[in-house]
């Protein structure tokens, strides 16, 4: 059962092997992507006794981030230079390797679109003219219509799952192929899993854009020049008519009233920094469209209140009754999207 939702797993079969055990759970918990393992203790074990020595955790882990390989990023940028409707995916690998600010300069440098998965919100500022919306099942229309329309897909941080990517219905969120696919990750598992790569980068997102934004010309122009004006004039207006769209339900006076009814509602009085609680099912989905956010999220997400929000912090929390609220880690704003 803790197989398939762990990355690792223990049976502790004598006491005095849980030194050892503890620094190899942390160790694992702690590199490459982040998660949960499975310590088992059976019950004799818990009552034996021992005298032992607790390991330096410092001492147990490694040092740093992963730098991508220098091959991979000039390959990548190869693959940049020739696109013309390129696409940025960010996933929570973005957020959890803190990658918010060289995501927002590759956007900027290279006049790329950006979409967000669920767990990647708030990784870009959703009141950014480069922003086009969330992906997948429950995304915005213009998040589809851009990432299922671009001819290269640089994936940040992003797992591509059946949900991220409509169930993998070419066409509906991504077009991969005919699309070319630059999938940056610290998992190499995930690499080339659901969708072939042009460019597998194995490595930290935050490192690893950093190091291709190093290696692109700066505004957007190499020796050919790159024209977007006509990609992102598309954008904008596909951004006019989902704002249109969304108007009808958020807006509405009608009774009763629509989930996006309260969450505009929020909105327009919550401070730029009010964090949002949401629940699951169609409540999950109407915060994912309705509630853009500009502040990047804290890296860790904690099991019931933030001790970083303080008693003076507003909060929010819309869920339908029986569901139960899971953290989203972002922040609302009074911006549309």
């Amino acid at each position: 059962m803790a197989e398939a939702v762990s990355k690792r797993h223990w049976v502790v079969t004598r006491v005095e092997e849980l030194p050892f055990v503890l620094h190899r759970c942390f160790n694992s918990m702690l590199t490459g992507r982040p998660g949960p393992v499975h310590l088992e203790i059976p019950m004799d074990v818990q009552a034996e006794a021992a005298n032992v020595e607790l390991h330096d955790l410092a001492r147990r882990v490694p040092v740093g981030r992963q730098h991508p390989d220098p091959e991979a990023v000039e390959r990548a940028v190869d693959v940049l230079r020739t696109a013309t409707r390129p696409v940025i995916v960010v996933g929570g690998g973005a957020i959890t390797s803190e990658a918010s600010d060289q995501v927002l300069a590759l956007a900027e440098r290279w006049q790329i679109p950006v979409v967000t998965t669920w767990n990647g919100k708030s990784a870009f500022p959703e009141d950014h003219e480069l922003f086009a919306g969330s992906v997948g099942q429950t995304g915005t229309t213009v998040g589809n219509a851009i990432a299922s329309s671009a001819d290269v897909v640089i994936s940040v941080g992003c797992r591509f799952t059946d949900w991220s990517a409509s169930s993998y219905a070419k066409g509906v969120s991504f077009s991969i192929p005919p699309a070319k696919l630059i999938h940056i990750d610290i998992d190499p598992h995930e690499i080339g899993k659901n969708y072939p790569a042009e460019v597998g980068i194995v490595a930290d997102a935050q490192r690893a854009v950093a190091a291709i934004v190093d290696s692109l010309p700066s505004k957007g122009v190499d020796s050919k020049g790159v024209d977007r004006s006509e990609y992102l004039a598309e954008l904008a207006q596909l951004k006019r008519d989902w704002e249109e769209r969304l108007a009808g339900r958020r807006d509405s006076d009608r009774f009763p009233f629509t989930s996006q009814r309260p969450l505009g509602a929020l909105r327009s009085v919550l401070p730029r920094d009010a964090i949002i609680v949401a629940g699951s099912g169609n409540t999950q989905g109407a915060v994912k469209q309705t509630s853009p956010c500009t502040h990047r999220a804290p890296t860790s997400p904690p099991a019931v209140s933030p001790p970083w929000a303080g008693p003076s912090r507003p909060r929010s929390a819309p869920s339908w009754p029986g569901r139960t609220a899971r953290w989203c880690a972002y922040s609302a704003t009074a911006t549309s999207s």
